[in-house]
């Protein structure tokens, strides 16, 4: 009866300790998925497309200087760009 006793609670303890674990790899894939989809000024538009995906719509500005684009994405979000490279966002 004692040995049965010993083992769940050794069963249990294992069971507590692999959820921790779980809880912690599931922490750290959240936070490895935020940190993904961060942008950040100076990227090129490829490297903010492979994170966010295609924006909503491309306002685009063509002159002697260069080309610059707005970036409209969903909730109110435009990120700005001076050829191809990230200059500015709103949010």
């Amino acid at each position: 009866m004692e040995q049965i006793k010993i083992d769940t609670l050794r069963r249990r303890e294992e069971e507590r300790l692999e959820r921790i674990e779980n809880d912690r790899i599931s922490a750290e894939r959240e936070k490895q998925e935020r940190e993904a989809r961060k942008i950040r000024l100076g990227m090129t538009s490829d490297e903010v497309r492979k994170r966010w995906g295609e924006p909503k719509d491309i306002n685009r500005t063509v002159n002697k200087y260069g080309t610059r684009e707005q970036w409209v994405y969903p909730n109110y979000v435009y990120l700005y760009f001076e050829d191809g490279v990230l200059t500015a966002f709103q949010d």
